[in-house]
């Protein structure tokens, strides 16, 4: 039997030159809380949608952002 391959992990998207990094909080009702970093409050709902395994559009519409530190 062949070994099924698993998909590969999809590319982290670069940063945007210019922007700085910052950590973020996020809160969800229905997941919790998360850190996760991202120059923008969309590649924080990125990332918090890859470690809850939702769909972003529902994060960013349902969850609070707190800047937590800034990474210039």
């Amino acid at each position: 039997m062949k070994k099924k391959n698993k998909p590969e992990p999809a590319p982290v998207p670069a940063r945007m030159p210019g922007k700085p990094l910052k950590l973020y909080l996020v809160k969800h009702p229905a997941h919790g809380e998360t850190t996760v970093n991202g120059t923008t409050k969309y590649e924080a709902a990125l990332a918090a949608a890859k470690k809850w395994r939702e769909r972003w559009t529902v994060l960013a519409r349902e969850a609070e952002f707190i800047v937590l530190a800034v990474d210039d």
